[in-house]
């Protein structure tokens, strides 16, 4: 009996793995781990910080991280106080008128700026969020109040300035008084300008900066200011003899 025996053919080792591609694998891991451990890092500081403001958060130097809203909102109105002890001045040929920024409209939102405060690193996009509340664990984070400037109330108080300045302008002209002409001196017209004062003012009461403005004031010139001149010599033509000459025929 023939016997024939067969080779079972040995199957190849797979090849070993190159560096490349253990570093990659290294690589791909440990930025999985990363981000699973960040998101579990803002999952825990959610859990931690509810209902509270995350910590780093201030407001214009106020620092409000770990405070629940009223209890931060008490401290805001405690230490932001420009609108009631603000400076602002406003000056025109020597005169100077000194309001608070409250007189000119201005207040805080005290609610709207806790709500902006406790909505940091919490709206937006997961790693929108996850990059804020980062960031502000790092290196803290300032945001600005949320300002109210009611522009009727400046409109009103300049209005009160505007009527101490505002004048007509007028030309210079002549009336007769007997035999003598008198001059009526001309006048330059002034008008303040409201709005441009507003838009001038606008910026350092919103940034809570005390400063002082020349009042923005236009001026209309008359074509003849003094008619001085126009008079004497209407006057002396008037005061010199009339001659009435009658021609013959």
């Amino acid at each position: 009996m023939n016997t024939s025996t067969h080779q079972i053919p040995r199957r190849a080792a797979p090849p070993a793995a190159s560096f490349l591609d253990k570093f990659f694998a290294v690589v791909v891991g440990g930025a999985g781990i990363a981000v699973v451990f960040m998101f579990l890092f803002s999952i825990a500081l959610t859990m931690l910080f509810a209902g509270r403001i995350l910590p780093g958060v201030s407001i214009a130097g106020v620092d409000l991280g770990g405070l629940p809203r009223e209890q931060a909102a008490a401290q805001l109105r405690e230490r932001i106080s420009y609108p009631e002890t603000g400076l602002v001045a406003m000056e025109y040929q020597n005169q100077l008128w000194t309001f608070t920024p409250a007189e000119l409209g201005l207040t805080v939102d005290y609610n709207a700026t806790i709500e902006e405060a406790y909505a940091y690193g919490r709206t937006g996009w997961p790693w929108r969020q996850l990059s804020e509340r980062l960031g502000v664990m790092q290196a803290g984070r300032s945001l600005p109040p949320v300002m109210i400037l009611d522009e009727r109330v400046t409109r009103q108080t300049l209005g009160m300035i505007a009527s101490e300045i505002n004048q007509e302008m007028r030309e210079a002209s002549l009336r007769l008084e007997g035999v003598n002409v008198i001059a009526e001196p001309g006048q330059i017209g002034r008008m303040v300008d409201v709005e441009a004062t507003i838009a001038a003012l606008r910026e350092p009461m919103l940034n809570l900066i005390n400063t002082s403005q020349l009042l923005i004031v236009n001026e209309y010139h008359p074509v003849i200011l003094d008619a001085s001149a126009q008079a004497q010599t209407a006057t002396s033509m008037l005061s010199q003899p009339l001659v009435l000459r009658a021609s013959g025929n």
